[in-house]
């Protein structure tokens, strides 16, 4: 992760997100994230400048980054062409693009797009996909139903947790 947060901005935000302790396995330098979430706001990536203002302002940084979508104004249109397009789809599928939803989930289980845990974070996308109407991302849920499992036995309702946040936050828009 740390050799990938040298050429990728997204890459940078993820690995600040585990230094901090937002993520799994907790590798707890607060001041080292800062500096990375600083180097990928100047560098163009909204969440990173949300997660570094509420770092700043004293406030947990929720899981879910990217939850608040009336916060992330325009998609990226500069650098690594796999972290332009999922951001770009990440985009519109907060905004309620459930076929956005279903191709990002799908770009996040083929490994298309960089992600801590991209199989967690599809199943998750798949789910919001299907609850909004989806057929073929009900379908994929079906598939990847050893993904829930594995997740519950790993961190109970974590996965429920992020379908939930993740609903929430597209229906707010």
């Amino acid at each position: 992760m740390e050799k990938a947060a040298e050429t990728s901005v997204r890459a940078k935000r993820e690995f600040a997100l585990l230094l901090n302790n937002t993520y799994q396995p907790n590798l707890n330098d607060p001041s080292r994230a800062k500096d990375l979430l600083s180097q990928a706001a100047a560098a163009g990536d909204s969440e990173s400048a949300r997660a570094l203002s509420m770092l700043n302002s004293g406030l947990s940084v929720p899981r879910t980054l990217g939850a608040s979508a009336s916060l992330v104004v325009q998609p990226r249109t500069e650098g690594d062409p796999a972290d332009v397009r999922a951001e770009s789809l990440k985009q519109k599928a907060y905004n309620g693009d459930i076929e956005a939803m279903y191709r990002f989930a799908l770009g996040l289980s083929l490994g298309k797009y960089p992600s801590i845990d991209g199989q967690f974070e599809a199943y998750c996308w798949y789910a919001v996909a299907a609850n909004h109407g989806h057929a073929e991302a009900a379908a994929e849920l079906s598939a990847l139903a050893g993904v829930k499992t594995l997740s519950e036995r790993k961190s109970p309702g974590k996965l429920d947790q992020c379908i939930q946040e993740t609903n929430e936050a597209v229906d707010q828009g």
